[in-house]
C-alpha cells in the first residue's frame, strides 16, 4: 500500500478531494450510509465532508480515516490540514475572474426547449416566490438547479417581470455582477469607485438602489455555494448583511449546494431539488437523440435514465456520448449492458443513489465518452481534459492558450497542432467541454473535479497547465496591447485557479504560475484596468507564494524570487498610478534591493525597477535624486542595450519627464525628442509608447513658449489616444488636460473650460478622491472660471 502525499491541501473542497481519494484507493465498496453508521453520524455528514464542509467535530472526522483505512501519517496529515482549515474558516480557494461590466441576462440559451419532470417543483416556487422572501433552489451539483431557476426565471420573464441573472460562483463573478446592477439601477462610477474597494460598501449601494426599484422583478443569484464568498470579512448571510439578501419590491431565487436552512436566514425557504424521476429522465435522453419517442425507445431510455439516478447532468453527458457520432453502442445496447459498462453506475442502480455524491457516477459517464474518442483515434482527449480541468471552471478558457509543444513536454507525447484539435472537436462533441463563442472552450465544475481527483492527473497536468500558460502568454515591452483587457482579464482567472493549487507543482510549477501572474498583473497596470481590482490579483498572487511584503522570507524557494519580485515591481507601479507616491517609492526601494542580492548591474530587471523609483520620486517632488538615479540607469543601459533599443529610449523618455518636471527644459529636449523619434521608427506613430512620448514632448513645449507648436502637437495626440485607447482612457484624459493647459497659456479660457470639466468628471469617476490629477484639473478649470468672470 503506497501512503498519499496531502501536503497539497489549502481548502476545504482539497479535503474533501483528498479524503475521497483515500476511499477510492482503500475502501472504494463501502457507501456514505455505511461510513456514516461506522462513525456514528449522519449520511449527509460523510457527504458534506466530500464535498467541501470542513469538519467541525475533530473526533468523528479521526474515526471517519480509520474507517478509510489511512495510515498513521495520513491520518496526521489529513488532520493537520482539517486543524488549520477549521481554525481559519478557510473553506474554498477564491479566484479572480475579470473586472470588466457583467451581463445580467439569464443564459437562456442553456434552458432545453422542454424541462422535464420539474412542473410540481416550478408550480410550488412560483407561488412561494413573493417580494421580501428568498427561495434557494438547493442540492448537489449536477442536479438541475440552474435549469430550474432558469424555468422559472422564464415564467416570470413572459410574464413581464424584469429578471437580472447574478453568476456566485467567485467573489469576482458576483461583485462584477452587482457593480453591473448597481450602474444599472443608477449609481454613478464614482459611487462605484468609492465602494469598489470593500464588498460591504458595493453591497450596501446596491441593495439600497434594489430596495427602491419597484417590482415586479426577479434577481438570480446561480451557483451561490461558498459562505465566504456570498459573505465575507464579518458580513453575515442568514443576517442578511452579506451579497445575497431579501428584497422588498421583487422576489430573490438563489441556487446553491448549501441545503441547511439555517445558512440562508429565517425569511428564506429552501426547496431541496432532487434527481427527476426515471421517466422523465428517459425523455431527457430521447430529447437530446432527436427523432420520435417511440414506445420501445422510451422504455430502454427510461431503463438508462434508472441506471444513471436520473441525475440531469448525467443524463446529459449519456444522450450526447450516444448521438456524438463516435459511441461503439446503441441506446438498446447501453440500457441492457452488463456491469463491464458502467460499473460505478450499475452499483447506485441496484441500491437507492446517493445524490450527495456523485463524482463517481458522472466520472464513470464521462469515461464512457473518452473510451470513445480514444477507440476512434483521438488519444489525447483525456490528458486535454485534465490540463483543462486546472484552469477555472465555467470561465472561457482561450485555446489559443494551449500550446501544443509545451503541452507534449509535459506529459501529452506525441500532441500536435492536429491532434489537439481533434481532442478539443472531440470534446466538444460529446458535451465534456462547452465553446463559448470567440472566448474559449468551458469545463463544467464537476468534470474538473473529477479529473483533479482522478489517479492520472494531478501533478502532471498541472505543470502542463502552468508551461501552457507561461508558453503563450506574451511577455516584454508593449506586450500588454496585444490583447484586449478583457482577454487579460479572463487568463487573470485562470492563473488565480492555478495559484490556488500551486503547492501540487512544486517549486518549479509554482515559479511558472508566477511568472504568469506577472505577465497578467503588468498587462492590467498598462492597460490602466480596474485599479482595484488589479491590486486585489496582485496581493492574492504574492500572498499565494508567502511573500505579500518585502524582504522575501527565508523559507521561500529562491525559485520563486524572481516573479515574486516582478508582481512587486508590478505592484509599485500601480501605487504610483493611483497618486500614491510615497507607498510607491517604498516598494520600488524593497524591490531594488531585492534584485540586487541575485541580478547583475546591468540586468534589464534591475535597472527597470531603477528607473520607476526615480518615476516615483519625480511625482514626490526630489528631482536631485531622481535625476541621479535617471543618469546611472541611462548611462548603464544605452552602453549595454545600445543608443536605439526600445528599453534605452524609454529611459530617455522618463530621464526627460523628471528633467521637465525639474524646470531644466532645454536639457529635457533632446531626451524626449530622442524618445518620441526613436519609438516612431521602432514601434509605430499609434504604439501606446509613440503616443506618451509625443505627449510629453508636446507638454514641455507649453513653458518654452512655442504653444502654437504644443497646441498641435497636443491636439493630435488626444485625437490619436482617442482612437486607439477610447476617450475614457486615464491617457487620453492626461492629453486632453495638456491641450487645456497650452489654451489657457494663451488665454482662451472659454475653449479650455468644457475640455477640463469633461475630464474632471471622467476622472472623478475614475480615480480615488485624492488623486493628484483631480486637484490639477480642478485648479485649472477654477482659473478658466475666474478668468471668465473678470
Amino acid at each position: 500500500m503506497r501512503p498519499v502525499d496531502f501536503s497539497w491541501i489549502t481548502t476545504g473542497a482539497d479535503l474533501g478531494r483528498a479524503i475521497a481519494t483515500l476511499r477510492r484507493d482503500r475502501v472504494p465498496d463501502r457507501t456514505n450510509s455505511e461510513l456514516a453508521r461506522a462513525i456514528g453520524v449522519r449520511v449527509t455528514t460523510i457527504a458534506n465532508w466530500l464535498g467541501d464542509r470542513v469538519p467541525r467535530d475533530r473526533d468523528k472526522f479521526a474515526a471517519l480515516l480509520g474507517a478509510l483505512g489511512a495510515t498513521e501519517d495520513e491520518a496526521r496529515q489529513l488532520m493537520a490540514a482539517r486543524d488549520r482549515l477549521h481554525d481559519t474558516k478557510h473553506v474554498r480557494g477564491k479566484r479572480t475572474p475579470a473586472a470588466e461590466p457583467a451581463t445580467l441576462a439569464p443564459p437562456w440559451g442553456e434552458l432545453p426547449p422542454q424541462v422535464r419532470g420539474r412542473t410540481d417543483l416550478l408550480d410550488t416556487l412560483d407561488a412561494e416566490l413573493v417580494p421580501g422572501r428568498m427561495q434557494v433552489v438547493a442540492g448537489l451539483g449536477g442536479v438541475g438547479k440552474t435549469t430550474v431557476a432558469l424555468a422559472l426565471a422564464r415564467r416570470r420573464y413572459e410574464r413581464g417581470d424584469t429578471v437580472w441573472w447574478v453568476p456566485a460562483g467567485d467573489d469576482v463573478s458576483l461583485s462584477s455582477a452587482m457593480a453591473t446592477l448597481a450602474r444599472r439601477l443608477g449609481a454613478g462610477e464614482g459611487e462605484l469607485a468609492r465602494a469598489g474597494g470593500s464588498p460591504h460598501e458595493l453591497a450596501d449601494l446596491c441593495w439600497s438602489l434594489v430596495d427602491n426599484t419597484p417590482g415586479p422583478w426577479l434577481l438570480c443569484f446561480d451557483n451561490a455555494d461558498s459562505p465566504e464568498v456570498l459573505a465575507p470579512g464579518g458580513m453575515s448571510l442568514p443576517g442578511e448583511t452579506g451579497w445575497i439578501r431579501t428584497g422588498r419590491g421583487g422576489a430573490v431565487l438563489v441556487t446553491s449546494r448549501l441545503t441547511d436552512a439555517t445558512s440562508w436566514g429565517r425569511r428564506t425557504q429552501v426547496q431541496v431539488v432532487d434527481p427527476v424521476g426515471t421517466a422523465a429522465g428517459g425523455e431527457i435522453v430521447l430529447d437530446l437523440l432527436g427523432g420520435p419517442h417511440t414506445d420501445q425507445n422510451r422504455d430502454e431510455a427510461t431503463k438508462l435514465s434508472a441506471r444513471l439516478g436520473g441525475l440531469p447532468l448525467a443524463l446529459y453527458l449519456a444522450g450526447n456520448y450516444l448521438r456524438s457520432g463516435f459511441a461503439p453502442t446503441t441506446l438498446a445496447a447501453l440500457a441492457a449492458a452488463e456491469g463491464t459498462v458502467l460499473p460505478v453506475l450499475d452499483r447506485a442502480a441496484a441500491a437507492a443513489p446517493d445524490p450527495a455524491n456523485p463524482r463517481n457516477r458522472l466520472g464513470t459517464t464521462w469515461q464512457l465518452s473518452l473510451d470513445a474518442l480514444a477507440r476512434n483515434g483521438i488519444s489525447h482527449a483525456q490528458g486535454v481534459l485534465d490540463v483543462l480541468s486546472w484552469f477555472a471552471p465555467n470561465r472561457p478558457i482561450d485555446v489559443a492558450l494551449l500550446d501544443p509543444d509545451a503541452l507534449a513536454r509535459h506529459g501529452l507525447t506525441g500532441l500536435t497542432a492536429d491532434t489537439l484539435y481533434q481532442a478539443l472537436t472531440g470534446l466538444n462533441r460529446v458535451g465534456l467541454i462547452t465553446r463559448r463563442g470567440t472566448e474559449g472552450v468551458t469545463v463544467h465544475p464537476l468534470v474538473a473535479e473529477h479529473a483533479l481527483v482522478s489517479p492520472h492527473h494531478l501533478r502532471t497536468a498541472g505543470l502542463a497547465a502552468a508551461a501552457t500558460l507561461t508558453a503563450t502568454l506574451p511577455f516584454g515591452d508593449g506586450a500588454a496591447t496585444r490583447w484586449p483587457v478583457r482577454r487579460w482579464q479572463l487568463v487573470a482567472s485562470h492563473v488565480e485557479c492555478l495559484w490556488g493549487r500551486a503547492a501540487a507543482l512544486g517549486a518549479a510549477g509554482h515559479a511558472e504560475v508566477l511568472h504568469a501572474a506577472n505577465a497578467v498583473a503588468e498587462a492590467l497596470v498598462e492597460l490602466h484596468a480596474d485599479y482595484a481590482t488589479t491590486q486585489r490579483f496582485i496581493s492574492r498572487a504574492l500572498t499565494s507564494a508567502g511573500a505579500a511584503d518585502l524582504p522575501i522570507p527565508d523559507d521561500v524557494d529562491d525559485a520563486l524570487h524572481p516573479p515574486i519580485l516582478a508582481l512587486h515591481d508590478a505592484l509599485g507601479f500601480l501605487a504610483f498610478l493611483r497618486g500614491h507616491n510615497d507607498e510607491a517609492e517604498r516598494i520600488f526601494r524593497a524591490t531594488v534591493a531585492g534584485k540586487r542580492r541575485f541580478l547583475a548591474p546591468d540586468d534589464r530587471r534591475l535597472l527597470g525597477t531603477m528607473m520607476n523609483l526615480a518615476v516615483a520620486l519625480t511625482g514626490l517632488g526630489r528631482f536631485d535624486e531622481a535625476i541621479a538615479l535617471h543618469e546611472q540607469e541611462l548611462s548603464i543601459t544605452e552602453g549595454k542595450y545600445g543608443r536605439h533599443a526600445v528599453t534605452t529610449l524609454t529611459s530617455h523618455s522618463n530621464y526627460g519627464w523628471t528633467l521637465f518636471s525639474a524646470g531644466r527644459l532645454d536639457e529635457a529636449e533632446p531626451h524626449m525628442r530622442t524618445a518620441a523619434d526613436g519609438y516612431l521608427a521602432t514601434l509605430g506613430a499609434e504604439h501606446v509608447f509613440t503616443l506618451t512620448a509625443r505627449h510629453n514632448h508636446g507638454r514641455l513645449l507649453i513653458p518654452m513658449g512655442r504653444l502654437a507648436e504644443a497646441e498641435d502637437v497636443l491636439r493630435a495626440v488626444a485625437a490619436d489616444r482617442t482612437r486607439v485607447l477610447g476617450e475614457r482612457h486615464p491617457e487620453t484624459l492626461l492629453s486632453r488636460n495638456s491641450l487645456a493647459i497650452a489654451l489657457i497659456e494663451q488665454g482662451r479660457y472659454a475653449e479650455a473650460e468644457p475640455i477640463l470639466t469633461e475630464v474632471l468628471a471622467v476622472r472623478q469617476e475614475l480615480f480615488e478622491p485624492d488623486h493628484p490629477h483631480i486637484a490639477q484639473t480642478a485648479e485649472l478649470l477654477d482659473r478658466c472660471r475666474r478668468a471668465g468672470d473678470s
